[in-house]
């Protein structure tokens, strides 16, 4: 499962719309195609700021290797390692972008890949989510047939406090607790 964090354009923002695009899911964790292809995502990412950085730490290096202050194999080494840092600080540097903008936190999910994500951060506004079903071998001392069971996670009736550790606006509820300390 990987963690994801919910921006929303503060220029957009409308009570409960969520349908014109004005939120956004950004991963928490290492970028494989910030990794392999680091100029083009930047371009497409939109993060103009950080292309302009990346390509002047990207000019040192070619610089002082033609300088001859180290040699090219070391020159290569190092933009293999700032690919690689720079491929762990992605997803963060485009959260640091959009919050640069009008963008601000709103929620977090959880998801196996973004749809999954998505799924389950408007699941948390839309009401209820439907009950998971799943088949269930019978016990020997039961009958032959099998039964279907709900998954009992999710049979209990959530509160509107137990729905979400978020509210819309970025502030958690003071009953919630994340990581080791409750806020207060």
């Amino acid at each position: 499962m990987a963690f994801f964090e919910a921006l929303q354009n503060t220029n957009k923002a409308h009570a409960g719309d969520y349908s014109n695009g004005n939120i956004v899911l950004v991963k928490d964790g290492f970028c494989w195609p910030a990794l392999f292809f680091t100029p083009f995502w930047l371009i497409f990412r939109g993060m103009w700021l950080i292309l302009i950085l990346y390509i002047g730490v990207s000019m040192v290096f070619w610089a002082v290797e033609n300088a001859g202050y180290i040699s090219s194999d070391v020159a290569f080494w190092a933009q293999i390692g700032l690919s690689i840092l720079f491929a762990f600080e992605a997803n963060f540097l485009r959260k640091w972008t959009l919050q640069r903008g009008d963008y601000r936190h709103i929620g977090v999910s959880l998801g196996r890949n973004l749809q999954e994500a998505e799924v389950n951060f408007f699941a948390q506004f839309a009401g209820e989510a439907p009950l998971a079903v799943f088949p269930v071998e019978p016990a020997p001392q039961a009958s032959s047939s099998s039964e279907m069971v709900t998954n009992p996670v999710n049979v209990t009736q959530k509160t509107e406090i137990q729905k979400s550790h978020w509210k819309i606006g970025g502030k958690r509820k003071a009953d919630s607790v994340v990581g080791m300390f409750n806020d207060d």
